[in-house]
């Protein structure tokens, strides 16, 4: 219980409520996705007794996990051994919403438009992990995935403990929504005070 109790779990957990959107795939393509992603925030964001609000997917300290491979420019890996950090695509809201702390660089701004670089932020276990402790600012990234095909880590953000709270942090990515938008996303909401499910019913009004 003690071990418990002291674990860093990397967020304010503190008047924070999750509320998951399933999107039919026929109607909402990536377009949808963002002007979806964009107005839920703006509405949300006016509710009062609203602090902050975000879109992730997927959200995976309630469940859920999407980590596909990447790579690292100037670096050889051999087939099946490239990395596969925890990769969430997130709106520049989230890291303010879910109190997870700028340790290095910048995070990601909504208003930038896709350039032959996505803008990404990883934690401080990717770069100890993946980059092996060299300085992440400005490091190229690859991945398969074509939405992500080139990144640059513009940013460093403290760790989350994912599924049990024993469990060692692991590295992460976060890339951004409007950049990589992707369908069934989580809203996340930040209550100013007291019971965050006291603020369901107008969030889901919103998101419906």
């Amino acid at each position: 219980i003690e071990r418990i109790a002291s674990v860093d779990v990397g967020f304010d957990a503190e008047r924070l409520m999750s509320m998951g959107v399933i999107h039919a795939a026929d109607r909402y393509k990536e377009p949808d996705l963002i002007r979806f992603g964009n107005r839920v925030l703006e509405e949300i964001g006016a509710i009062p007794g609203v602090e902050n609000a975000a879109v992730a997917f997927p959200l995976s300290i309630v469940g859920g996990s999407w980590a596909p491979s990447i790579g690292v420019v100037g670096r050889e890996y051999k087939r099946g051994e490239e990395p596969a950090p925890t990769t969430t695509a997130v709106t520049d809201t989230y890291f303010a919403t879910m109190g997870i702390p700028l340790k290095r660089g910048r995070l990601f701004d909504r208003g930038v438009a896709a350039g032959p670089l996505v803008p990404v932020v990883v934690s401080e276990t990717f770069v100890d992990q993946v980059l092996g402790g060299e300085d992440p600012i400005g490091v190229t990234l690859t991945s398969r995935i074509p939405q992500m095909a080139k990144m640059e880590v513009i940013g460093v953000v403290g760790d989350t403990r994912r599924g049990t709270l024993l469990t060692n942090a692991v590295p992460e990515l976060y890339v951004p929504y409007h950049i990589v938008p992707v369908s069934d996303p989580t809203i996340v909401v930040r209550a100013a005070s007291g019971d965050p499910l006291q603020l369901a019913r107008s969030v889901d009004a919103r998101v419906a």
